[in-house]
């Protein structure tokens, strides 16, 4: 009578097949050992590419339902090599007991082992050495990796953006891919970011490009991924190591991916906050109405459309307020379009400026050489925890923890480094450009995207609020700057330099401009 059995087999990687420990050659030599010693195999449980590292395997958890659930058919368990079955001493005994208490024996074609004290005694070595080679074989990948980190090679699988390849020393490394309308594709996100959209914004933006050449979108969380990603400017990190390839293509400029950084740890450190900023009143909180009321915006529905309007919600009657938006908005541009600076303001900021050149540059020296020093003790003490990590000398979770707590400061060291370079840019360009801004207010307010960020502009053109009767506007005080000279076109009284406090909120029909007077 035939002993009934089963059969495992498994391969983990092409290099096996390679060796000849393909399934197809397992199954061969587990028929003919069966066949030879009088076995029957009732079914064979075939393990494709899943490593022997622990016992949360499909076909190995299939196979041991299915002896629990047959045991009391089953007499043996035929395995090519014990390493098949188990390439951990633990997770080997721990199969081995299963079976103990099912009664069914394992036998395995490569290695002979008996059922008796010797048997068992090689049986437990042939187990310790399944691990010891697992085991060996992962340093030797580990250290082969590391080695070509250490050389500034990216070995794992490329990132969005990227080929793997072979670089210019003809060693694997990744490439730029050769799609170049996806690449500019994805660069577009830093820029975008850097011109002021959210995530969000910049990450519907390139998913559209995306759509359009053919390519799959970038989901939420792999989008802010890539951005915070240092592998897009050469920087690769792993096994606790960081290293500047000079041989890994940059997608991105390296300064605009740290202007981003910054960015984003700013509006991570604001969070999610509601916005009362709506763009379609543009005006709501900066309105006062001739009372003093502050004026707020609504869009009552007529009997076919919705009438946008700024109303005080305090007067009532024949004094109540309440004002058509687009008339509102129309009168706005026409009055802010009469608010310029005058010379002397220019010609005081620029000589403030040249004076004040010198200490600044010392400055931004000292807070350099600084956050230097801070990246030089970084980089040590990244060194030190990687050659820990690599001796085994501390735990990977540990290790983990503290290279994350470097990553974070390495960031903010460099970001600060770039904000120092960003003000040291050339003071006389940046006092044109301003003053360009400040002399067009229109100009300036339309390419201000961001609701919130228009309102604090408009905020600070006018701290005190605008008044605002129905047909112009007034206003008690303006930012300095409008204010350096005595009768500026925004109506404003100034004796030398020092500020005159203002009467009060008042409009008047001083001027054509109708802006309030201080007399």
């Amino acid at each position: 009578m035939k002993i009934r059995a089963i059969a495992y087999t498994r391969v983990s990687s092409q290099r096996q097949v390679d060796e000849g420990n393909s399934l197809s050659v397992q199954k061969k030599h587990i028929l003919e050992y069966a066949d030879k010693n009088g076995f029957e195999i009732m079914k064979i449980f075939e393990e494709r590419g899943e490593s022997a590292k622990n016992t949360d395997r499909t076909q190995l958890q299939a196979m041991l339902k299915f002896m629990v659930e047959n045991h009391r058919n089953i007499d043996a368990l035929i395995i090519y090599k014990v390493d098949r079955l188990a390439r951990n001493n633990e997770d080997y005994y721990e199969l081995k007991q299963i079976l103990r208490k099912l009664k069914i024996r394992l036998y395995s074609v490569i290695e002979r082992f008996e059922d008796d004290i010797a048997g068992h005694a090689m049986e437990g070595m042939l187990s310790i050495f399944a691990q010891f080679d697992n085991e060996n074989r992962a340093k030797v990948c580990r250290n082969g990796m590391i080695s070509a980190i250490q050389e500034g090679r990216y070995i794992r699988p490329a990132p969005r953006g990227y080929r793997n390849g072979r670089d210019v020393n003809n060693k694997p490394n990744i490439l730029l891919s050769d799609n170049k309308e996806l690449v500019d594709a994805l660069a577009m996100s830093w820029t975008l970011i850097n011109a002021g959209m959210s995530c969000t914004e910049a990450r519907l933006k390139v998913n559209a490009r995306l759509k359009q050449i053919g390519e799959k979108p970038i989901p939420k969380a792999s989008f802010s991924d890539m951005v915070h990603n240092e592998i897009y400017i050469g920087i690769i990190h792993a096994f606790g190591l960081v290293v500047d390839s000079p041989t890994v293509p940059h997608l991105v400029d390296r300064d605009l991916f740290y202007q981003v950084q910054a960015i984003l740890a700013k509006e991570k450190k604001r969070g999610n906050r509601y916005s009362k900023y709506n763009p379609a009143y543009p005006l709501r909180g900066l309105l006062f109405c001739k009372h003093g009321h502050r004026m707020t915006a609504s869009a009552p529905r007529g009997r076919k459309n919705h009438y946008p309007k700024y109303c005080c919600q305090k007067c009532r009657g024949a004094a109540a307020a309440n004002y058509d938006v687009d008339t509102v908005n129309g009168q706005y541009k026409e009055y802010i379009s009469n608010i310029t600076i005058d010379d002397d303001a220019f010609t005081i900021l620029r000589e403030s400026l040249k004076a004040n050149a010198e200490q600044l540059e010392q400055s931004a020296e000292v807070a350099t050489r600084h956050w230097n020093e801070e990246l030089e003790k970084i980089q040590k003490k990244r060194e030190i925890l990687a050659e820990k990590l690599i001796s085994g000398a501390i735990p990977d979770a540990s290790a983990r923890k503290m290279f994350e707590k470097y990553d974070k400061a390495e960031l903010e060291a460099k970001s600060e480094l770039l904000s120092i370079r960003s003000e040291n840019d050339d003071a006389d360009e940046l006092l044109t450009l301003s003053y360009e801004r400040l002399s067009d207010l229109n100009r300036t307010l339309d390419e201000i995207q961001d609701p919130e960020r228009r309102f604090r502009f408009q905020k600070w053109l006018f701290p005190d609020g605008l008044i605002y009767d129905g047909e112009k506007f007034g206003t008690a005080k303006m930012p300095w700057i409008y204010r350096l000279k005595k009768n500026t076109q925004a109506g404003i009284h100034f004796h030398g330099f020092d500020l005159v406090a203002p009467v009060g909120l008042e409009p008047t029909t001083q001027g054509s401009s109708g802006l309030c007077s201080t007399n």
